[in-house]
C-alpha cells in the first residue's frame, strides 16, 4: 500500500524503495506497486476518445442543437465500470 500511495501522490520511486528498504526500484515499483481503479478507467477513457475523435482539420462545424429537456437527458457510463446491481424483488 506504502508504494502505490507514494505513487499516486507523485514521489519520485526511489523515495519509495528507500522507505520499504528494498535494494532495486524495480522490486518496489514490480511487486508492490499497484494502479488504482479511477486511473485505468481515466485511461481508458482517453483511449476511446482519442479512437473516436474526428481529426481536427476534417471535423464538420455542426449547428447549435436545441436544449433537450432535463427529462430526456442521461449520463453516459462506460461500459467498463462497474454498475450497481439491484436486488431482484422479493417473492412474497
Amino acid at each position: 500500500m506504502h508504494a502505490s500511495l507514494m505513487r499516486r501522490t507523485g514521489a519520485r520511486p526511489e523515495i519509495a524503495r528507500d522507505n520499504m528498504g528494498h535494494s532495486e526500484t524495480s522490486m518496489t515499483l514490480d511487486g508492490y506497486s499497484h494502479t488504482w481503479w479511477d486511473e485505468r478507467v481515466e485511461a481508458v477513457s482517453r483511449a476511446v476518445a482519442a479512437v473516436f475523435a474526428e481529426p481536427a482539420a476534417k471535423a464538420p462545424v455542426r449547428p447549435a442543437e436545441e436544449p433537450k429537456s432535463e427529462e430526456s437527458v442521461t449520463e453516459w457510463v462506460p461500459f467498463w465500470v462497474p454498475q450497481p446491481v439491484s436486488d431482484p424483488q422479493p417473492q412474497t
